[in-house]
């Protein structure tokens, strides 16, 4: 925090030592998880005296802790200085909005456009400028472009130009020029930096013509400069308000913006629909975690072009005001549109006196490049512009046109704003778009719902690294950051990936599957007659995990039951990125976190009979000598928590294990076994005797058909068509509903000959659909279709027996554990003991 905000406004001599009660003041930058529990009384605008006992004990009785927490959240969430409690703390207001200013732009966050209209009239201080020194204070640090989050990486782009290969090309520049200064020293090489940075903002080509123009800090040299349209847009402004851009020459308008003279506000009302289309050219840096990206990013998952702004809201609950700043920054960077936009051009149907209106409200110079635009599309600089024009399904409302523009006069220099003045006028009645004027929204409520089929970020790192399509990668991007596929993108994604081909080599053949059968699997899922879900419209929509955990819980479970009737999870799927145990809307997939874990396997073992050698050690445990257990083991798998499984040699296991052990809890298991003479017992000892054939795995699929098919004389005579008749296989649906619900159960044979022992196990278990396997994934569908298993019938059933199976999943942990499993949302817990199957009496772990 700058020494002067200090001293005006707490009293604190930063020479000198600083209380303690100030100390959170002075690390603004660190974390912020402690203004969860005052934000509501900082918003609803507590004062010290208004503030319940309790909450005055958590800040030391003490009134200045108090101001320091409404200081430091006022800062950190850049809220307004007039209408929020901060100003009985913080009397000078351009102290205030120069301190957010400095604070936001060290941490790199994104202009406060909420606050535009003060930081711009009053400050002098326009997103250009804003961005203009954050990037040079970056190129100073010789910090990486990486640096930058990903929005605030996209807005620098669209008005300085300056993306990722523009950035290295300048510090390229200035790294040359300063080895010829040698160390001419800082100055010098501040002057180097501002020499290669623009001096003018990009004219913003993404300007569309709804968007609100206001008038910035124009000076008596500014008019000078000015030709004579735009001269006469700006008194325009002055005289009668602010005005919907396309009521001004447009050539004017974004002359006047690259000038700084005038900016924009983007208006989103509570009806208004937003659509969010594949992500082009986005900017992949970092994310920041500061509150408006973590909003940003929030929305993102949730928008739904069929849920109205005030809707979404409440379904969030966020205040709706926040929710049409995101949204509007969405627009303003490109990545979203509204679709109840009015019309830059009327339909094509004969004029009526609607369509009139329409041609007369608009500037003609904004008619005639829409004209342009719609006869050649090649000409668009924007295709969100394109998309707006070819809209042709929306019905504008009947407005009045607009007010002619005056003759030009001189700005009066008392008319110069100062930091204390009020917020820009709104506009006029006669360009408002109200609320009342968006189309209405007919039977919200009552909308069908969809498939959501919910995919963890392998998939989506899979579509982007394969090279499979610059326009399949759109959509990957796409899926990544925005989390969501919705139906109406559907058609084009399904274009995409048909243009993938069935063959490739190596590692890439491996991001060819996961395509064909993602394209495979949207294909069965949607509108498929035979496999109707009720209360459905047959569209299915694509959900990424991690982006729904962004989501509080409540919200995200009102999202999920309010928009779609049926989940479906892609298997596996992993255990930390799912989170979702609501039954309703019905879950083919993991339906607790608990099931994708490893406690998953050791219960399939013990609910089979059945199954490899394993161990699981809590973590901080000691092993000191090679558990018994392995002691006919060449190879082990070694899984550390929410990890996946990586082959160790017996010999390099104790070292690597102990090492494991204290990070994180450890499963080990039997994977290959010696032919002859037992190994080494200490460890370490190289082991030279020939390993045993490799162990076969099958992926069986289910649901299982109950058959009358004998057993298998012996194990070796299973094969992939008899094996789910194994004895094994038909103990565990007795435990686990096989039969009503759909995935893979993976089978292995493990053969140690030195016990002269081969048999089936079972290894793991998934819900879901999988993606890895073509000929499993297709074997999947097919069941899926041939039991009817989204039936309402089949769905009760599975509710009763997925229920039944969490439950004995959890008992089987805790017994486990020894003590009663305390739920945490999103945290599997942890063993307290080694926990082995085969069970055997205690201490034969060789541990401690």
């Amino acid at each position: 925090v700058s020494p002067s905000f200090l001293v005006q406004n707490f009293n604190l001599d930063p020479n000198k030592g600083v209380p303690a009660s100030a100390a959170f003041v002075l690390e603004m930058e660190g974390d912020a998880t402690g203004e969860k529990q005052f934000e509501k009384f900082i918003l609803q605008q507590f004062t010290w005296d208004t503030l319940p006992p309790e909450v005055k004990k958590q800040m030391g009785n003490t009134k200045d802790t108090w101001k320091h927490h409404v200081c430091r959240y006022s800062i950190r969430h850049q809220l307004r200085w007039k209408t929020n409690l901060v100003k009985q703390f913080i009397l000078d207001e351009k102290q205030y909005y120069l301190e957010v200013l400095r604070f936001s732009r060290t941490q790199y966050m994104l202009y406060p456009y909420h606050i535009s209209d003060v930081l711009i009239k009053g400050l002098r201080v326009t997103p250009f400028k804003y961005y203009l020194e954050m990037m040079h204070d970056v190129m100073l640090a010789e910090k990486s472009y990486d640096v930058l989050p990903n929005f605030t990486a996209a807005d620098c782009l669209r008005l300085l130009g300056i993306g990722r290969n523009q950035y290295i090309d300048i510090m390229n520049k200035v790294k040359a020029k300063a080895g010829i200064m040698n160390s001419w020293l800082f100055k010098k090489k501040r002057d180097v930096v501002k020499q290669y940075l623009p001096t003018q903002q990009i004219a913003e080509a993404d300007v569309q013509h709804w968007w609100i123009v206001n008038v910035g800090f124009v000076s008596e040299d500014d008019i000078q400069s000015c030709n004579e349209q735009e001269h006469k847009a700006i008194d325009l402004i002055i005289d009668t308000g602010a005005k919907q851009a396309g009521q001004l020459p447009r050539a004017a308008v974004i002359s006047l913006a690259v000038k700084g003279l005038i900016y924009f506000d983007v208006p989103v009302e509570n009806a208004d629909q937003i659509v969010v289309p594949p992500l082009k050219d986005f900017v992949m840096n970092r994310v920041s975690g500061d509150y408006f990206e973590n909003l940003l990013y929030k929305l993102f998952v949730s928008v739904d072009e069929r849920t109205t702004v005030e809707k979404l809201a409440k379904i969030l609950d966020i205040d709706v005001t926040l929710v049409k700043q995101a949204i509007s920054m969405y627009i303003r960077l490109g990545l979203a549109h509204k679709k109840n936009v009015e019309p830059l051009l009327p339909p094509d149907e004969p004029l009526d006196d609607i369509a009139k209106s329409v041609l007369t409200k608009w500037h003609p110079t904004w008619v005639k490049w829409a004209q342009s635009l719609k006869e050649d599309p090649s000409l668009a600089l924007s295709p969100f512009y394109q998309r707006m024009i070819e809209n042709d399904n929306i019905h504008p409302q009947s407005l009045p046109p607009a007010l002619s523009s005056p003759e030009p006069r001189r700005l009066r220099p008392d008319s110069e704003p100062t930091a204390t003045s009020s917020p820009a006028k709104s506009p006029s009645p006669s360009i408002d778009v109200s609320s009342s004027s968006q189309p209405p929204v007919a039977a919200e409520d009552q909308q069908l719902k969809r498939i959501a089929f919910l995919f963890d970020s392998t998939l989506a790192a899979f579509l982007m690294m394969g090279n499979l399509g610059d326009g399949l990668k759109q959509h990957a991007v796409t899926m990544f950051e925005v989390g969501k596929v919705p139906d109406e993108q559907m058609d084009d994604f399904l274009k995409q990936l048909d243009s993938v081909g069935t063959i490739s080599e190596g590692e890439a053949q491996r991001y060819f599957d996961h395509a064909i059968t993602l394209r495979n699997t949207v294909r069965f899922l949607r509108h498929n007659p035979l496999c109707k879900v009720s209360n459905s419209d047959g569209g299915i929509e694509l959900l990424r995990a991690e982006r729904l955990n962004s989501l509080d819980h409540a919200a995200k479970l009102r999202i999920l039951s309010r928009s779609y009737s049926l989940l479906i999870s892609m298997a596996p799927i992993s255990s930390e990125t799912l989170t979702i145990t609501s039954q309703v809307p019905k879950h083919f997939g993991p339906v607790v976190p608990e099931i994708s874990s490893v406690w998953f396997r050791l219960f399939l073992y013990y609910a089979a009979g059945a199954g490899p050698e394993s161990m699981l050690f809590p973590k901080g445990h000691r092993v000191r000598i090679l558990p018994e257990l392995f002691a006919d083991c060449e190879t082990v798998t070694v899984q550390t928590w929410e990890h996946d499984p990586t082959v160790v040699p017996v010999s390099n296991l104790l070292p690597a294990l102990n090492d494991w052990l204290q990070t994180s809890p450890v499963l080990v298991q039997a994977n290959t076994y010696y032919t002859g003479a037992p190994p080494p017992q200490s460890g370490t000892g190289s082991v030279s005797t020939t390993a045993g054939p490799k162990p076969g795995v099958i992926n069986l699929p289910f649901p299982i058909e109950t058959t009358l098919v004998e057993y298998a004389a012996s194990e070796k005579e299973y094969t992939e068509d008899t094996l789910h008749t194994h004895p094994s296989i038909k103990a565990l649906q007795r435990v686990i509903p096989l039969e009503s619900s759909f995935g893979f159960l993976r089978m292995k044979f493990l053969d140690n000959p030195r016990r002269n022992a081969t048999r089936w196990v079972p290894l793991e278990l998934h819900f879901g659909i999988p993606l890895f396997s073509i000929p499993l994934n297709r074997a999947v569908c097919e069941g899926i279709e041939k039991f009817s298993l989204f039936s309402d019938k089949n769905l009760s059933l599975y509710s009763k027996r997925s229920r039944l199976l969490a439950l004995r999943v959890l008992d089987f942990i805790s017994q486990c554990n020894g003590e009663t499993v305390e739920l945490e949302l999103g945290v599997i817990p942890y063993p307290t003991r080694v926990v082995q199957w085969p069970p055997a009496p205690a201490n034969t772990a060789g541990s401690q």
